[in-house]
């Protein structure tokens, strides 16, 4: 595996660039900003045959520090969540308080007119409740799952926007380690190493031809689990008319390639849709599929392919609201069966700005998942209340 990472780098090198997104620095990113929030829900543990109603709140803390300087650019991001529920029976919920946290380092230097250098490192940890992560495949999981995620990376880019090409390449490594009860959680420890590249020539003023080129290998930790090798190749145009319109499809396909198990390939795709028919409207559909570092022990290949739409609208300077809708499947291509997870989520809100830097938000979400065979088959609904202050 790692002679093919090797091998592709020398051969990306010259002439390809990364499709990563590479943070904005913008020095009027908010510092600071706290929320506090009412939480309730009508079934606390999804996995249990019990639904069971609770009441929790939520507190959240994030923020930014940006810091411009001549021919160089840094962000610090920041983040805390914690969500504490009623006290459950220890047969229901093993624990009742849900915490997550992250912090980021980016930065950015520029060698020259047209040469960019990108860098970034990260720490991650979250709490995942029963019914999310790892343990939505399960049934009758109490114990929480705490995933820590760590990563690192670095990119070469060349040119801009407006440039009639950019290149870049982008070196990306990732660590997954968890802690917990589970007896599961050792076997989806990994570390991920992907490479990268993407070419974009500018067709006109508002259209672009991109191709993009990827090698990510999973290595994991555990002797039972098998390492993979993929590769993914994605092709397409990117439109993007006066900023109140961009469309983006880029379509392709992938090999991954298993230690002691036949390889697996199929379709690839990103498509997206942003759109603001007027300044107080938008609207987002985006539409994916892709070969995932999926959640099963047992598969040798995870596609994961993802549906989401997104409006949002503005009624006044004081009112807005928005919708979101996301439908996912993942099939789980394992030894001795293809199983498909199903998954959909929907979300409706309303706010109110009270002040410049005080709003008010009231949401409500609906979540539905199913496996294929039945082990696990819930709905789940959820109703936030939040109060929240920007610094």
């Amino acid at each position: 595996m790692h002679k093919s990472l090797i091998a592709a780098a020398a051969w990306l090198l010259p002439f390809t660039c990364s499709a990563q997104s590479y943070t904005e620095y913008d020095k009027n990113t908010d510092k600071l900003v706290l929320s506090n929030a009412l939480l309730a829900t009508d079934n606390i543990n999804p996995l249990k045959s019990e639904d069971k109603s609770a009441l929790g709140w939520q507190l959240d803390a994030h923020g930014a520090l940006v810091a411009l300087g001549e021919g160089q650019q840094y962000k610090l991001l920041y983040g805390a969540t914690l969500n504490q529920w009623q006290q459950q029976p220890a047969s229901l919920l093993q624990d009742n308080s849900f915490f997550q946290g992250e912090i980021a380092a980016h930065g950015r230097w520029h060698l020259s007119q047209a040469w960019q250098l990108n860098g970034s490192a990260g720490y991650q940890h979250t709490d995942q409740m029963p019914g999310t992560g790892l343990s939505r495949l399960r049934e009758d999981i109490v114990a929480t799952d705490s995933r820590k995620y760590s990563d690192a990376q670095l990119g070469l880019s060349y040119g801009h926007d407006a440039s009639a090409r950019r290149l870049s390449l982008n070196y990306h490594h990732g660590a997954v380690r968890y802690s917990g009860d589970n007896a599961y959680l050792d076997e989806f420890e990994l570390d991920q190493t992907t490479l990268t590249g993407t070419i974009a020539f500018r067709l006109s003023a508002a259209t672009r031809f991109i191709l993009e080129l990827e090698n990510q290998q999973d290595d994991y930790l555990a002797v039972t689990r098998f390492d993979s090798d993929k590769n993914k190749v994605l092709a397409g145009i990117e439109w993007d008319y006066s900023g109140l319109t961009r469309i983006k499809a880029l379509v392709g396909a992938y090999k991954r390639e298993t230690e002691q198990r036949p390889d697996t390939d199929g379709s690839a795709w990103q498509l997206s849709l942003n759109y603001r028919p007027r300044e107080d409207t938008g609207i987002r559909i985006e539409s994916s599929q892709d070969s995932v570092a999926g959640d099963s022990e047992l598969a040798s290949d995870s596609r994961m392919r993802s549906l989401l739409l997104e409006l949002t609208y503005r009624y006044s300077q004081l009112w807005q609201w928005g919708l979101l809708l996301n439908t996912s499947e993942t099939r789980f291509e394992e030894a001795v069966q293809v199983r498909f997870l199903d998954e959909k989520l929907a979300r409706v809100w309303v706010a109110l700005a009270l002040q410049q830097q005080h709003q008010f938000r009231l949401s409500l979400q609906y979540k539905d998942n199913q496996l294929s065979d039945n082990t696990v088959d819930y709905q789940q609904s959820q109703i936030m209340a939040s109060w929240q202050y920007r610094f």
